[in-house]
């Protein structure tokens, strides 16, 4: 139990304490010889009784790290496009104040009760255990016991009802709307043995810090935050960033006696954790601009004209579309319009190769301390080339822990929890984390706000079918809404996908232009590789003087039958020939029956090997067998890797 630190006189209620009726309509005793602790409230608590960490403390680190956060260039930027205005020091004023009563509800006397002990709480039978989130949204609008509302000092805050919207978005903290006022009761005091807990003594501290803490949002400049839906969906994600980073113990230690100045210690030590876990990366923005250029960051020569600014790109598989995009990122990062990059591939294992590239560029950008990738892949802890394990009570052990610095194993705090991985400055991952953000589901606005300061890659935009295709359009909307930037690649961009994907660029400020699906004729004659910008709705054509274009010829052979047999002396000839083979059916059955059928015909020194001996290629091996026995490709460059669709 976290104890306060004034004495004051005990009073005796003849009280339940799940009523929500006011104290003038209770009899209260007055015992002026017997005096007790008056408990402050907690706000995050640890294993033992002491260890706790004041409520308005808390509360003060989640609004000084968003404070820090909406700082930033960059995110300042995407709030003031979601906004349609530039903030006012008032308007960021009120936007932190809501975040700092994000927790209000922890007032409540039934979930103060979670960090007594059960003797305790059992002498106030039925008290029941609450939540905080529907708590705080009774108390904030003014559903709950006016005295609370009094003691907070909001009654004379005239821009309160108009903040409403972004007040509903910071109790949105912990991933979802709270849409319920059934917990507005059972605000009245309760008394332990020696000590008293009274929830108006804990919201007048609060309230008298806040306005101390926060002087700007109670001024008369300007009529408040532009109310528009974009801006609330950004403002919850940024609280609930802000809330992941403040509840973090590495930065922030617990205090449990209120200090009427902790804000400094706060906004310090906010500002120092914003930096550590590499959300503020202005100090490598100068260095990379002096290597932005694509043979510094590539290894290869100067880019192609279709690696030129782009928003789609359309081009053969081996044709440089990764390093397009990196060196794309390079140039906005150094120009200052993104802080982070993410690229998105529809698959683990396209993921996990394209992340070792993506590294490497990374240390060509930023140098050898500069910034690592994440893999962002559940399942996964991989940052750079370091790997982590899971431990108990959400900690995470690094393999080099031993021997990195406190401040570069912070940098890794996004990779901790796959809830975060957009948080990281670079991270190479499945599309789905993306789309997460663009679907009606926990936590949506947190990955949101975090992919806003990103460029946004989606490789491979061909391999979504349609629904997933419409939630990406609707997340590339939401994006460009913002003022985010994106690009698309495909090797085999279909033209019904092309046009989808050209109207959701039209949107919420983006460049592109959509129209509807070209006739027949039309698709066939767009030229490839192409990239499609906001300068015009056609594509540019990549050829002409000084185009490194490559040519290859593709043939096709139909086959009146394909058997397991048929399909395995085709495959065993021209294995025999000297051609790279690859065999991939329809069903798992298919798969399994042609690669026993190669066997049969004496194959098996030209099969998939795995472990030394011939293997069937399939999506579910074990992640340390296919890094041993697969991942280097040229194993498979003699052999006959037969699998399934899937695979």
């Amino acid at each position: 139990m976290c104890c306060g630190t004034g004495l004051r006189t005990l009073l005796s209620w003849q009280l339940k304490c799940d009523d929500a009726l006011s104290l003038p309509d209770r009899h209260v005793a007055v015992h002026e010889q017997k005096r007790a602790n008056y408990l402050s409230p907690w706000g995050k608590h640890g294993d033992q009784p002491d260890d706790c960490h004041h409520l308005a403390h808390h509360c003060a680190d989640v609004a000084a790290c968003f404070e820090a956060i909406i700082a930033l260039p960059v995110v300042r930027a995407r709030i003031e496009t979601a906004g349609g205005a530039p903030l006012s020091p008032c308007d960021r004023a009120r936007l932190a104040a809501i975040a700092f009563l994000h927790d209000v509800g922890k007032l409540h006397p039934g979930f103060q009760a979670k960090g007594w002990s059960a003797d305790d709480r059992s002498r106030h039978h039925p008290l029941t255990l609450h939540g905080h989130l529907a708590e705080g949204m009774a108390l904030l609008m003014r559903q709950g016991p006016m005295r609370l509302w009094q003691a907070l000092g909001l009654s004379d805050a005239a821009w309160w009802d108009d903040a409403h919207p972004f007040i509903l978005a910071s109790l949105a903290h912990h991933g979802r709307p709270v849409n319920s006022l059934a917990m507005a009761g059972g605000w009245d005091p309760c008394v332990l043995p020696g000590a008293i807990y009274d929830p108006a003594d804990g919201a007048r501290t609060m309230g008298a810090a806040l306005r101390a803490w926060f002087p700007d949002a109670f001024s008369n400049d300007g009529d408040g935050p532009p109310p528009t839906p974009r801006l609330q969906h950004l403002f919850a994600g940024l609280v609930a960033l802000a809330d992941w980073l403040g509840s973090d113990t590495r930065f922030f230690k617990f205090e449990k006696d209120f200090r009427d100045d902790y804000i400094v210690t706060a906004r310090e030590k906010a500002a120092e954790a914003v930096s550590r876990i590499r959300l503020d990366i202005e100090s490598l923005r100068r260095p990379a601009a002096d290597r932005a250029d694509f043979e510094t960051i590539t290894g290869f020569a100067a880019p192609a004209p279709h690696q030129r600014a782009v928003a789609i790109l359309e081009a053969e598989t081996g044709a440089g579309k990764t390093e397009a995009a990196f060196w794309r990122f390079a140039r906005l990062f150094a120009a200052g319009a993104v802080d982070g990059l993410y690229v998105a591939l529809p698959t683990r294992s396209a993921a996990i190769q394209i992340h070792g590239r993506v590294n490497r560029m990374l240390e060509r950008l930023t140098g050898p301390d500069g910034l690592k990738a994440v893999l962002a892949v559940p399942g996964y802890l991989k940052v750079g080339d370091v790997e982590g394990e899971s431990l108990p009570h959400w900690r995470v052990r690094w393999d080099d822990a031993g021997e990195r610095a406190e401040d570069e194993l912070a940098a890794r705090w996004a990779a901790e929890s796959a809830k975060r991985f957009l948080a990281a400055p670079v991270a190479v991952g499945t599309v789905d984390q993306a789309m997460l953000a663009g679907l009606q589901v926990k936590h949506a606005h947190l990955r949101g706000a975090c992919l806003s300061r990103c460029l946004l890659v989606i490789d491979e935009v061909h391999a979504s079918d349609r629904y997933m295709t419409e939630v990406q359009a609707r997340l590339l909307e939401n994006h460009l809404g913002v003022g985010g930037h994106a690009l698309l690649m495909s090797a085999t961009l279909g033209s019904w996908a092309r046009t989808r994907w050209l109207k959701a660029g039209s949107v919420g400020g983006g460049s592109l232009k959509g129209g509807p699906p070209p006739d027949f004729a039309t698709a066939i004659a767009a030229p490839y590789p192409a990239v499609w910008t906001g300068r015009s709705a056609a594509p540019i054509d990549p050829g002409g003087d000084g185009a490194r274009t490559r040519r290859k010829t593709v043939a096709m052979t139909l086959h009146s039958g394909w058997s397991p047999e048929h399909a395995a002396g085709l495959a065993l000839a021209a294995a025999r020939g000297g051609a790279k083979v690859l065999v991939v059916r329809n069903t798992v059955t298919a798969a399994v029956a042609t690669w026993e059928a190669i066997r049969v015909l004496g194959g098996d020194g030209l099969l998939l090997r795995v472990a030394d001996g011939p293997a069937l290629h399939h999506s579910r091996f074990a992640w340390r067998t296919a890094k041993r026995w697969i991942a280097p490709w040229k194993r498979l460059w003699r052999r006959i890797p037969v699998g399934a669709l899937a695979a």
